[in-house]
């Protein structure tokens, strides 16, 4: 969730690193008896490494509605769960290229498990106007792999051949375009990898408080791989444009599925309202419009939310609620999650009306899996602080 870098009242997330040793390849780990969320913290600091480790946190104050809600800051508008639609992918031409003729055209990419691709048309046609399906067919393109290309000393969309002046070729779903090939080049446009997982920013509204606004991000793949290393968002004068987020490398992020933090170098204002995390028709799979995926309230510089995604071979706990309740009613924490044995759990934690409580669940979760939080009690104020342990060699 957030990383803690300053003070805004009563809504603040955190990321906390905790320092250590080397970790056991372990995605199943049952640990010994223990007592509390100090025990178990100190015995996975013991067992894994401090290093390894981070401490999940959120402090959040939230008034309850009459039904479920989730327990987190929604930056005014209704925030969605990104998915893991998978499209297919062909190669068109803007028009007809004699010069490509024979050509061999090459496409590195993942599909929404991770799984890497290499897909080719081993001798193109001059004229690729109309759609053209690579050898073996593509009908599972999540996002572009960059690092195998890389890897094998090329770019993840090429040509053998140079197009033609004036011409472009283009990896597409034909009705999204995911890689152009400019006229006269080999391979790809840097700016112009787009995959399922990219995402946009932008302000609410428009306006000077808005100026030189730059949003970062940190975020986990839906194959459960943590992207440690921020990817930036820069708005334009105009700041309700969508700016594509910017991984370190160049390259637009390509496969978003859950934050790990969105903080800003602003604190956002009446005057601009939220700053939203959002895909574009360029990047939305149903070519419907802008989504938004997460999002900064009015008034705060980071995301807050409860809602958590487990890594991929990570040890993860739900370990511990703590605060207090200011009303007449009272309210209901829920929990649901995927317990690590693979069921499907929920609970509730009824929070007395003027109390205050400190829930200690010591849940381990499953990775690869989401625990959600909501809240039921109407007019009922919660004020939450919540923590995930999670220990993985992605941590390192």
């Amino acid at each position: 969730m957030g990383i803690l870098d300053g003070s805004i009242p009563s809504i603040l997330t955190h990321l906390t690193h905790i320092g250590g040793s080397n970790m056991a390849h372990k995605s199943h780990y049952i640990p010994p008896n223990y007592s509390d969320y100090v025990s178990l913290k100190r015995d996975m600091e013991v067992k894994y490494g401090s290093n390894k480790m981070r401490i999940h946190e959120t402090f959040i104050n939230q008034t309850g509605t009459a039904g479920a809600v989730d327990i987190s800051q929604k930056a005014a508008t209704t925030v969605t769960q990104i998915g893991k639609t998978e499209v297919n992918l062909k190669v068109i031409a803007s028009a007809a290229d004699a010069p490509m003729l024979h050509a061999i055209i090459t496409a590195y990419y993942k599909d929404a498990d991770g799984v890497s691709h290499v897909a080719t048309i081993a001798d193109a046609t001059a004229d690729m106007s109309a759609a053209t399906d690579f050898d073996t067919p593509v009908t599972d393109f999540y996002c572009w792999d960059h690092a195998t290309a890389i890897a094998a000393g090329t770019t993840a969309f090429t040509s053998s051949i140079a197009t033609g002046v004036g011409k472009t070729l283009s990896a597409t779903d034909e009705t999204l375009v995911y890689a152009v090939i400019a006229a006269t080049k080999a391979a790809g446009t840097i700016l112009a990898y787009f995959g399922v997982g990219t995402v946009y920013g932008r302000l609410a509204i428009d306006h000077a408080d808005g100026d030189n606004y730059v949003a970062t991000m940190k975020w986990i793949s839906p194959w459960g791989t943590i992207h440690d290393v921020v990817a930036t968002c820069t708005l334009t004068a105009t700041s309700t444009d969508e700016i594509i987020f910017i991984q370190t490398d160049g390259y637009p992020v390509q496969d978003f599925y859950h934050i790990r933090s969105l903080r800003a170098n602003k604190v956002t204002t009446a005057n601009t309202g939220a700053f939203l995390l959002t895909d574009v028709a360029c990047a939305n799979v149903d070519g419907s419009g802008a989504d938004v995926w997460g999002g900064i309230a009015q008034g705060s510089h980071e995301a807050i939310f409860t809602k958590y995604f487990v890594p991929a071979g990570a040890i993860a706990f739900m370990a511990r609620m703590e605060g207090a309740e200011s009303s007449v009613i009272g309210v209901d924490i829920a929990l649901t999650y995927t317990h690590v044995d693979g069921i499907v759990e929920t609970g509730s934690y009824p929070v007395p009306q003027d109390s205050q409580y400190d829930f200690q669940p010591l849940i381990q979760l499953e990775p690869l899996t989401f625990i959600s939080m909501t809240m039921v009690g109407n007019t009922g104020k919660l004020y939450l602080h919540n923590i995930i342990l999670e220990a993985s060699d992605q941590n390192a």
